[in-house]
């Protein structure tokens, strides 16, 4: 014989019981797993966000669209041949560098040098990093090269 439990009483008796299956997101499963769903894929997004220290060069090709990351600006200037000219001279800089020196520091043996153009100035960038503590790393070897070198947040693509 099946026993009952509070949920199998008539509603009409429901309103003199106090019961924990009157309340409505209880009484309704699928709701109940919506939530549970909702609340686990919210815990995931945040957990993927929040500890990952890969850099953007570990992305998946597939991802259509900027990512937001960082960069280490190494120089400023309001001419372009200057900032050209420090982007040669960054280049140097890292195919100087012995190839296992490189994947100690970046990862990867080719390190992205750009020209950024934001209004009055032209900056020049370096690097891709998800995290400001990835670019802290290489932040430090930067710095004797060109000692102004700072990390900025950017939109990378």
């Amino acid at each position: 014989m099946r026993t009952r439990s509070f949920c199998d009483v008539p509603e009409a008796r429901l309103a003199s019981q106090p019961s924990k299956c009157h309340e409505p997101s209880l009484r309704n499963p699928p709701a109940r797993w919506a939530a549970f769903v909702l609340a686990c894929g919210l815990i995931c997004t945040l957990a993927a966000c929040s500890g990952s220290a890969t850099s953007t060069r570990d992305l998946p090709t597939d991802v259509s669209g900027p990512v937001r990351g960082f960069q280490i600006q190494i120089h400023t200037t309001d001419e372009k041949a200057t900032a050209e000219n420090v982007v040669a001279e960054a280049q140097t800089w890292w195919a100087s560098l012995d190839e296992q020196e490189k994947r100690r520091l970046y990862g990867s043996t080719s390190m992205p040098v750009e020209v950024k153009w934001l209004q009055p100035y032209y900056r020049v960038r370096m690097g891709h990093f998800r995290s400001r503590e990835e670019a802290r790393g290489l932040l430090s070897q930067v710095a004797g090269q060109f000692p102004a070198a700072f990390i900025v947040p950017d939109t990378l693509e």
